[in-house]
């Protein structure tokens, strides 16, 4: 912008208390309205600052899945790694994202490691106490990404991602087909019952997963530009993502989608 053809409409402008700091001037070239602004050197703020657990933290603008990133990411590094890392869990933290910048070979290989064990639990009985659902074996691994991405570790993921169990163990059957679904709508005796008719029909639960859920095993996904966040400050409300059998072997996650009736 060349300041020579610009016409100051309004004085300077001082935003915050510092009047050194942070200096926005208002131009106008003819009907268009410019503003003019200039970062100053006390503006730079540097993310060394930071903890890497607290650039994990402001990676996550949920404060739910905030928490639940937390949790399994406290199970990971103070459970799991428990033979590798030493100390508290915000200096397990730190030692992680040490090794991740310092041998991210070593780092890949760890995580290669853990994702081969939990995958044994996979091929187990789903009536086995440890057997885990292929469903929710991702939830393990998505946590560390963002601690690793917030804190700029660059590892090898797809040689990860390799190793993930497929999504084939599940029973053969056939969902509900929209006919079948809207008559039972039509029986339903009340408002409650076609609740648990669509939770039901859109998040392929079983009935009985319904008693054990409350609000907190509930978590809006919202849409943007076609694609689903969990963030709230982007898109519109698109379905919910419903966390059952939480804490236990046998959690998994399922999607209920808003249907019209």
């Amino acid at each position: 912008m060349t300041h020579s053809h610009c016409v100051r409409s309004n004085p300077a402008k001082v935003v915050g208390s510092n009047p050194i700091r942070s200096i926005i001037l208002e131009y106008s070239i003819g009907s268009t309205h410019i503003i003019y602004m200039k970062l100053q050197r006390d503006d730079m703020v540097r993310a060394g600052d930071d903890t890497p657990l607290e650039l994990f933290s402001q990676g996550i603008r949920s404060e739910w899945t905030r928490d639940k990133y937390t949790r399994t990411l406290r199970q990971v590094t103070c459970e799991f790694f428990e033979e590798w890392l030493t100390g508290t869990f915000e200096e397990r933290v730190v030692q992680l994202v040490r090794c991740g910048r310092d041998t991210p070979d070593w780092t890949r290989d760890l995580l290669i490691s853990l994702s081969r064990k939990l995958r044994e639990r996979t091929e187990l009985d789903v009536n086995d106490k440890d057997y885990l659902n292929p469903a929710s074996f991702a939830n393990y691994f998505k946590p560390i990404k963002k601690l690793f991405d917030m804190n700029d570790i660059h590892i090898s993921w797809k040689r990860i991602y390799a190793t993930y169990p497929e999504l084939d163990n599940m029973p053969e059957s056939m969902g509900w087909s929209r006919d079948e679904i809207s008559r039972m709508l039509l029986h339903a005796g009340n408002t409650q019952d076609r609740a648990i008719v669509l939770v039901l029909a859109s998040s392929g639960m079983r009935a009985g997963a319904l008693h054990p859920l409350n609000w907190g095993d509930i978590e809006p996904v919202y849409s943007t530009d076609g694609k689903l966040t969990m963030d709230p400050g982007e898109g519109d409300l698109a379905c919910a993502a419903i966390h059952v059998y939480r804490g236990s072997s046998e959690s998994y996650s399922g999607v209920h989608k808003f249907m019209q009736y």
